[in-house]
């Protein structure tokens, strides 16, 4: 990776897609916003609601693509 990217990568999945989570079970990715150095992923989750995740550790799964 690139010097200022750690947090960038190709993300499997986008907005619109279903997700899954170890933690907050399924969702709906609602947006992904880069800034200079991370990738944060805001995800709908059917049992916990709204989170703002951090791409590079959330782990999430695509489970339907939209």
């Amino acid at each position: 990776k690139k010097g200022g990217e750690i947090g960038k990568q190709e993300l499997d999945y986008k907005v619109g897609d279903r997700v899954s989570h170890v933690k907050f079970g399924e969702g709906v990715v609602l947006s992904i916003e880069s800034t200079s150095a991370i990738q944060e992923v805001t995800v709908d989750f059917e049992k916990d609601g709204r989170r703002v995740l951090v791409a590079a550790y959330a782990k999430l799964v695509r489970i339907d693509s939209n």
